[in-house]
């Protein structure tokens, strides 16, 4: 209960700081779209760790993670999609594969790296 508490005090703490009421009756809706972010993404970072500290191989977290993203990325992505010629495909395919062998060098690394080094750099 004592964790929870901690957390909960925390946010707490950052919102008040953030302060999402920035202006008089005004809601400041992208300070707390950056907070939900920035708690995704350290979800994230423990959720591969303890993957990788259950000895999961770095290529199988990498394609869950992927595989999620993905799917969670349809959405938007039938939204608002707009036609691309093949200039932009040919550099999405290296994007993509620069993104996908730093996402495999990461999770190994948080195989390696105990509990509180090495976050702060992702």
């Amino acid at each position: 209960m004592l964790p929870v508490a901690a957390i909960a005090l925390g946010f707490v703490g950052v919102m008040l700081v953030l302060n999402p009421m920035q202006e008089a009756s005004v809601f400041n809706l992208a300070v707390l779209v950056g907070l939900a972010g920035a708690v995704l993404g350290g979800g994230t970072k423990v959720s591969i760790r303890r993957m990788r500290s259950s000895e999961e191989p770095a290529q199988r977290v990498v394609f869950y993670f992927a595989l999620f993203a993905s799917v969670l990325s349809v959405i938007p992505a039938v939204l608002y999609w707009q036609p691309l010629d093949a200039v932009a495909y040919g550099w999405l395919m290296l994007l993509g594969a620069f993104a996908t062998l730093a996402q495999l060098l990461l999770t190994a690394a948080y195989g390696y790296a105990p509990a509180g080094q090495g976050v702060g750099f992702g």
